[in-house]
């Protein structure tokens, strides 16, 4: 409130304000680490039978971040996967009032699609041990890039089945989002194997930082682009159509920002995330001889 009430309460404002909110987050998550104490029983009985060549190659350095992004690829694919699905994916959800307002001309169906799009969604969490291997963000791609021709392609858009094709894209794209924590898990374990320190609380702490950063960006960028496809809410005070211009920028954010997510966290997947079967059972081996010693 101080800051708006400084700058105002325009884009300029909230950016900057943002900021210094991210900014405070990322302090309390190092002061939060900083004077977090080990409480795991387990653990301390591990540290007490330590060698000090142990304990010191244990002991946690600023140098140990580097190293997490820069050899353990599984977490550099996860933090790719999240800043697509809760950045670039919140671009396209921060213009859907428009797209139901300017676009579709009944704000009344958005209401109607949060109800549809949970169910549909719980129905395709259901069928997840299907679409588990990719096939949610290449199908939930296709079908946005078929919706977006269609939008594009169409004069008069039909309100339901944009709502429909729209709810069960959504849901099989952000599908991931439900399963990655466990991906997460997956991703300290591997970077143990590699170094030898699991950095739970930095691998956690960081991942879900990337993901304040992007909403936080998103939500500046959001405006910046509404204002920068010449929007102009006099029109729809007024009651008349928005340029062609812009309907047409409204339909590109709406559904063109999802579909890049996908296409972004398809490719984090496929080219950069590299546990395969292999690996876990080198991890496993690994892990086995390590409770033997």
């Amino acid at each position: 409130p101080q800051v708006l009430a400084r700058v105002g309460e325009n884009t300029q404002g909230y950016f900057i304000a943002s900021v210094i909110a991210a900014c405070l987050g990322g302090v309390i998550i190092f002061l939060h680490w900083a004077l977090t104490s080990e409480r795991n029983k387990a653990a301390l009985q591990a540290q007490a039978v330590q060698t000090q060549e142990e304990k010191a190659a244990s002991k946690f350095k600023l140098s140990d971040i580097w190293g997490i992004f820069a050899h353990n690829r599984a977490f550099l694919a996860l933090v790719l996967h999240s800043i697509s699905i809760t950045a670039v994916q919140a671009l396209g959800q921060g213009a859907t009032l428009y797209m139901y307002a300017d676009v579709l001309g009944d704000v009344g169906m958005q209401s109607v699609a949060s109800g549809l799009s949970s169910a549909l969604q719980i129905a395709i969490l259901l069928s997840a041990p299907l679409l588990t291997k990719k096939w949610d963000l290449l199908v939930g791609a296709a079908m946005y890039g078929g919706l977006l021709a269609y939008c594009l392609m169409m004069a008069e858009i039909n309100a339901l089945l944009f709502v429909v094709w729209n709810s069960i894209a959504a849901g099989l794209v952000t599908m991931s989002v439900q399963m990655q924590w466990g991906l997460v898990a997956e991703s300290i374990d591997y970077n143990e194997y590699l170094t030898g320190k699991r950095n739970e609380g930095t691998i956690y702490g960081f991942f879900s930082l990337t993901r304040r950063i992007g909403s936080t960006i998103t939500g500046s960028l959001t405006v910046l682009l509404i204002a920068a496809i010449g929007y102009n809410p006099e029109l729809t005070k007024a009651g008349l159509a928005q340029a062609a211009g812009t309907i047409t920028g409204i339909k590109l954010m709406v559904i063109g920002f999802p579909l890049l997510a996908a296409v972004l966290s398809f490719f984090s997947f496929t080219f950069i995330w590299n546990i395969n079967k292999d690996v876990r059972d080198k991890m496993t081996a690994w892990k086995l001889g390590k409770t033997a010693k």
